[in-house]
C-alpha cells in the first residue's frame, strides 16, 4: 500500500510532496477510532507512530486468530497477547483514556507497572477475567488517580490491600466491579468507603467473606451510590439488606427466597 500510495511516505517523490502530519491527522479524526485507527497502524510505519501517539482507548481481546499451521494442518491459530506486548503498546500511547483487558489471561502486574508509570491520564480500565493481576499490580495502578471506571471482575488474586490501595490512590473512582474477588472481606469495604466516596455503581457479588459491617460502611460514606450487586453475598443478614434497599436505587442479588447465613448465625446465638 505504501508503494503505490507514495504519499503515506515522508519521502514521497510525488509532485505535492507526501502529506503533513497534521492533515493525516485531521483524516484520522473524521472516522471511529475503533476498528479504524487499528486498521491505518497497519499500514505503514507513519500511520503506526501518529496512530500510537494520538489514540485514546486500547481494547486487547483475550486471543486472536491468525492463519497459520497448526498440530491438525493449516487453518486458524489463535495465541494470546504477551505482557511485554502489551506493555510497550501503552508506552507508546501518551494521551490513552481508555483500556480494555477483558479476559486476557496473560494480563499480569507487570502491565499494570506499566499502566501506572505511563497512562496516569487514564479514565477507564477493564481487567475482568485476569486471574495474574494481583494486590501488587493494583498498588501501581493507584499512580493513576483520575480513573472513574474499573473492572476487577473474577481477578481471584486481589484481597483487602488491593482495595486499600484503590481506595487511597482513586479518589476520582464512581464504577468499580469486585464479583468473584472472593478474598476481598469488610475490611477492604470500610478502606473503600473512606477513600473513594464518589462511588455511583458497586458489584461485590460472590464475595463471600463480606459481612454487615462492609456494607454499611459503604451504605453511609457513599452518598450518590445508585447501584451495588450483592448476589453469592451470604454473610449479609437479611435485616441489613432490607436497609440498603431502602437507601440504595437498585439493590441486585437480593436473596429473598433462599435463607441467609447470617440469619442462621443470629437465630443459633
Amino acid at each position: 500500500y505504501q508503494t503505490t500510495n507514495p504519499w503515506l511516505s515522508e519521502e514521497s517523490k510525488a509532485a505535492g510532496g507526501p502529506l503533513s502530519n497534521e492533515l493525516v491527522l485531521r483524516f484520522m479524526l473524521n472516522m471511529p477510532e475503533r476498528p479504524y485507527w487499528f486498521r491505518l497502524a497497519q499500514t505503514c510505519n507513519r500511520l503506526w507512530t501518529i496512530v500510537s501517539a494520538y489514540r485514546t482507548s486500547i481494547r486487547m481481546p483475550g486471543i486472536y486468530g491468525h492463519q497459520g499451521k497448526s498440530k491438525t494442518g493449516m487453518g486458524q491459530v489463535y495465541k494470546t497477547l504477551d505482557p511485554q506486548l502489551m506493555g510497550r503498546l501503552i508506552a507508546r500511547s501518551p494521551r490513552l483514556l481508555h483500556l480494555d483487558f477483558s479476559d486476557s489471561t496473560n494480563t499480569d502486574d507487570s502491565v499494570c507497572f506499566t499502566i501506572g508509570e505511563t497512562a496516569r491520564c487514564l479514565k477507564t480500565l477493564s481487567l475482568r477475567g485476569c486471574p495474574h493481576v494481583s494486590d501488587i499490580g493494583l498498588e501501581e495502578l493507584s499512580q493513576c488517580d483520575r480513573l472513574e471506571r474499573l473492572d476487577l471482575t473474577h481477578c481471584t488474586h486481589i484481597s483487602d490491600e488491593g482495595v486499600c490501595a484503590i481506595a487511597r490512590g482513586l479518589p476520582r473512582l464512581q464504577y468499580l466491579s469486585l464479583s468473584g474477588c472472593r478474598e476481598v472481606t469488610e475490611t477492604g469495604l470500610e478502606w473503600l468507603a473512606q477513600g473513594a466516596k464518589d462511588l455511583v455503581y458497586l458489584d461485590i457479588s460472590y464475595c463471600g467473606k463480606v459481612t454487615d459491617r462492609g456494607i454499611k460502611a459503604i451504605v453511609k460514606q457513599c452518598k450518590g451510590l445508585q447501584y451495588v450487586n450483592v448476589r453469592g453475598v451470604n454473610n449479609i443478614s437479611s435485616a441489613e439488606l432490607k436497609r440498603i434497599i431502602k437507601q440504595i436505587p437498585n439493590v441486585e442479588g437480593v436473596p429473598w427466597e433462599e435463607v441467609v447465613a447470617a440469619d442462621i448465625a443470629s437465630t443459633v446465638d
